[in-house]
């Protein structure tokens, strides 16, 4: 995506493409990878784009069961103040497990000084990245899982476009 673009054109075109959708989830990333947010309906999708949307900042603060974590200062200092939520850029996302038409715009969290908020996993790595940038840096990250099937021992590994799929070694 270039400076140019508006990361909120993406889910605005994609969601006037589809008008079956009827409920929007909106989510940020919190400290455990599980993502955390609320259901608006439709008709207030668009509201995201125009200024994104309010959520508490300890959102991406909880344990794994969304329990708030004890002495975190995000709630227990200065009581659960709330940040502005816009699109990450990622675009929407369609649910099909449900029963009503849905989807799902994954959304990163600011200060209300419009900075962005670092206890946010997805503001803290965008923030890695910009500094390897400064560096002309750019980290590259691969994997080989090995993984012992039965009792043949063969190993197993993902392929180079981390696309899922699996391939014998």
């Amino acid at each position: 995506m270039s400076a140019d673009e508006n990361p909120n054109d993406n889910f605005v075109s994609w969601l006037a493409e589809r008008p079956e959708i009827e409920v929007m989830h909106v989510a940020v990333c919190d400290l455990n990878g599980i993502m955390r947010g609320k259901r608006i309906p439709i008709e207030q999708a668009l509201r995201i784009a125009d200024g994104g949307i309010r959520m508490p900042l300890s959102i991406v603060g909880v344990d794994v069961w969304g329990e708030d974590i004890v002495g975190n200062p995000l709630v227990f200092v200065g009581g659960d103040s709330d940040g502005i939520c816009t699109p990450t850029g990622r675009g929407a996302l369609p649910i099909n497990w449900t029963s009503r038409p849905s989807a799902m715009i994954p959304l990163w969290l600011f200060q209300e000084t419009g900075e962005p908020f670092y206890g946010d996993p997805r503001q803290s790595l965008a923030l890695i990245g910009r500094r390897y940038a400064e560096l002309g840096l750019t980290p590259v990250v691969a994997t080989e899982p090995g993984i012992l099937s039965g009792r043949s021992e063969r190993r197993f590994r993902c392929t180079a476009d981390f696309s899922l799929y699996w391939q014998a070694a």
